[in-house]
C-alpha cells in the first residue's frame, strides 16, 4: 500500500529499472519508509558499470527519468 493505493513491488521495480538503460535489470528493491509520519517510496538500483563514470552529470537526468516513469504508471512520485 502506498497512499492508499496497492502497488506491488515487483511492477514498481520493472517499471523503474526500464525507464533507463543504466539501471541493471533485475537489481533493484522497492519498500517504503516513515518519513514525518508520511509513507514514502524507494527504490534502490543497481547501475550498469559502463554508467558509473557519467553517473555525477545524469544524476539528475536519471532521477527525473525515474520519476516520470513511476508516475506516467502508477501516478505515485518517487520523491
Amino acid at each position: 500500500m502506498l497512499r492508499g493505493s496497492n502497488h506491488y513491488p515487483q511492477d514498481i521495480e520493472l517499471t523503474v529499472e526500464q525507464s533507463h538503460p543504466a539501471l541493471r535489470s533485475s537489481a533493484s528493491a522497492a519498500f517504503s519508509v516513515e518519513v514525518e509520519g508520511a509513507e514514502q517510496l524507494v527504490v534502490a538500483c543497481e547501475v550498469e558499470r559502463s554508467y558509473l563514470r557519467n553517473l555525477e552529470s545524469d544524476e539528475v537526468t536519471l532521477v527525473s527519468l525515474l520519476n516520470g516513469a513511476w508516475r506516467s504508471r502508477c501516478v505515485a512520485n518517487l520523491s
